[in-house]
């Protein structure tokens, strides 16, 4: 079941800025509960969310937590684009915020149906569906969330262990699903990048981005493609090497073709940010 307040395209809905906590958030400029707060109605990912408003991964995850501020009124405003934020919101002025049902979440586990498929489909002949494809889409935003509360040490084998599932559907796919799941595999590892640099294991991040974008590109996945070069960069950013993170973040910008303008954003700002 598709989450309650994004549409069949990925646009969020406009009822979803009628949500008290939303309204509330947008009135006092608190950039990072919005994050936190668009993304539990949506089940979106950090990595996603960062594409629509030009962000990498890190930076949306800094904001949330209230390690970084919003300062730049540019930044401000592919926020207010990227997430579709009506503008009497922020210039203060919104209507009366009706109450809205709250929204359930999905839970971490399949229904019986989709458990004997995740665990059945491998090696016997059957083709992976759309269905078990979408439940691990939305098991790995779980696990997203769940990193973002308790840390990434406690969910690194889990998320492995995943992956390698993932990866043995890939021999029962075919066509679009195929596609689907190498996309699949790219995010988890992004994912594991992630963790890995968080836990300032270099090596490893470095090696599970490298997958991620190779993965990406046999996908077709422009944005996956580029987003993964720009984390890059912002690991070499992180690191203090600024020759290196204006040569990725370029690589992100012009390597992938098609590329929407907030991940072609989120590169420029890498770019510029390695030459203050």
């Amino acid at each position: 079941m598709a989450p309650a307040y994004i549409g069949r395209m990925g646009d969020s809905r406009p009822d979803l800025w009628s949500h008290p906590q939303l309204v509330s958030a947008v009135a006092a400029k608190d950039w990072g509960a919005v994050f936190r707060t668009f993304r539990k109605l949506t089940g979106m990912s950090q990595t996603k969310l960062g594409e629509r408003v030009g962000l990498v991964q890190p930076d949306v995850s800094d904001i949330e937590r209230g390690r970084r501020r919003v300062t730049s009124a540019e930044v401000r405003q592919r926020i207010m684009e990227g997430l579709g934020i009506p503008a009497e919101l922020a210039t203060g002025r919104p209507s009366e915020a009706s109450a809205v049902p709250a929204l359930v979440l999905p839970g971490p586990a399949p229904d019986d149906d989709l458990l004997t498929r995740v665990t059945s489909v491998v090696g016997n002949g059957h083709r992976v569906d759309a269905p078990t494809l979408g439940w691990l889409d939305r098991l790995l935003a779980e696990h997203r969330r769940a990193e973002d509360e308790i840390g990434s040490r406690p969910l690194v084998d889990v998320m492995r262990q995943q992956l390698r599932t993932v990866v043995d559907l890939y021999a029962s796919a075919r066509g679009r699903l195929a596609d689907r799941v190498v996309r699949l595999a790219s995010e988890h590892a992004q994912f594991l990048a992630w963790m890995a640099q968080d836990r300032a294991q270099t090596a490893a991040a470095l090696a599970w981005y490298d997958r991620s974008h190779e993965w990406a590109l046999e996908a077709a996945d422009a944005n996956m493609a580029a987003t993964t070069l720009s984390m890059k960069a912002h690991m070499a950013w992180s690191g203090g090497r600024g020759d290196r993170t204006v040569r990725l973040a370029e690589a992100a910008r012009w390597s992938a073709p098609g590329t929407s303008l907030g991940v072609q954003g989120m590169a420029a700002q890498m770019a510029a940010r390695a030459t203050r």
